[in-house]
């Protein structure tokens, strides 16, 4: 594992959280919610204003001198309201995977150099090159935001100790606006940290809430991490259950708890899927296209390029 002046390891916390976070809600419409002595829900503490700041200008410090070279892995999702697009791109260790879900448009799947798209019971597919998704760009483009917002005075900022959850037990969040000059209306950066300092993973969040009424909210999420040793319990559901919905496979999508328990066993599940007797089956279309991430969120020079032959 790689170490800087911050120790970063990345797992799939920040989309557990957020998974949780859903689940939290749905459970508090539901039932009284557990109230600690201190006042917050589910045994949560806020940290003072001082040692927020305090813990907040040491994060930026140390990760300011992060080289972009030791995150060469990472996770983005998008969601385009405007376009009904909700996707995401994965690369770990463990796999390299694109998914997209649709409700008008059906389902993609990018995996070992290939994409298919089902919708109902019909399923395309063509030869695709990681290289199209033009990660390179994209990734460049969120880091150079994460670090510049590192020089931004923030316009919010907590630092929460969250029992509930797995892993460090902290998170520090902040919130930037952004001007008239900049793409979209405010990014967050998301760390989640132990007692000590160090940070267990850290996520952008960029949002740009456009005209109210008008669905045209877009939200991009990045993590970066060290690839070597980096995994996706996500990934591999995606993965997992777009071979279950075409018929690859018997089984539904496990249990998160099942996967982390056996994770020799799941990898191998994903291994043995014959995507080949899919494509047996299914029809090539050659113009078939992932939906596209919006590259103006990382500045107009990246849209041009992107829309360049």
């Amino acid at each position: 594992m790689q170490k800087g002046v911050l120790t970063m390891v990345f797992r799939e916390n920040w989309k557990r959280t957020a998974a949780a976070f859903t689940l939290t809600l749905f459970l508090t419409s539901c039932a009284p919610v557990p109230m600690t002595p201190g006042g917050e829900p589910f045994g949560e503490q806020t940290a003072s204003t001082e040692k927020t700041e305090r813990i907040y200008t040491t994060f930026t410090e140390a990760f300011r001198q992060e080289p972009r070279e030791n995150w060469d892995g990472f996770t983005i999702s998008w969601t385009d309201h405007g376009a009904f697009a909700d996707a995401d791109l994965y690369w770990t260790e463990a796999y390299t995977a694109a998914c997209s879900e649709d409700p008008s448009d059906g389902e993609y799947l990018w995996f070992d150099g290939w994409l298919y798209h089902r919708y109902g019971e019909t399923v395309t597919y063509r030869e695709m090159p990681w290289e199209e998704f033009r990660t390179a760009e994209i990734t460049d483009g969120l880091w150079t935001m994460l670090q510049g917002l590192l020089n931004e005075t923030p316009e919010e900022m907590k630092y929460k100790y969250i029992p509930l959850s797995k892993g460090s037990g902290n998170l520090l969040t902040v919130r930037y606006p952004f001007d008239e000059e900049q793409a979209g209306d405010y990014a967050k950066i998301s760390a989640s940290m132990y007692s000590d300092g160090t940070c267990e993973s850290v996520s952008l969040q960029w949002n740009a809430i456009g005209e109210v009424g008008k669905f045209e909210n877009v939200q991009v999420i990045a993590a970066f991490y060290p690839l070597a040793g980096s995994d996706s319990l996500q990934a591999e559901r995606k993965i997992w259950s777009f071979a279950h919905d075409c018929g690859l496979l018997e089984d539904g999508v496990p249990a998160i708890s099942t996967q982390d328990e056996d994770r020799e066993g799941c990898q191998a599940v994903i291994q043995g899927i014959d995507f080949s007797a899919l494509r047996a089956r299914a029809t090539r279309q050659e113009d078939l296209c992932f939906p596209e991430f919006p590259m103006w969120c990382i500045g107009p020079e990246a849209e041009t390029a992107a829309a360049a032959p």
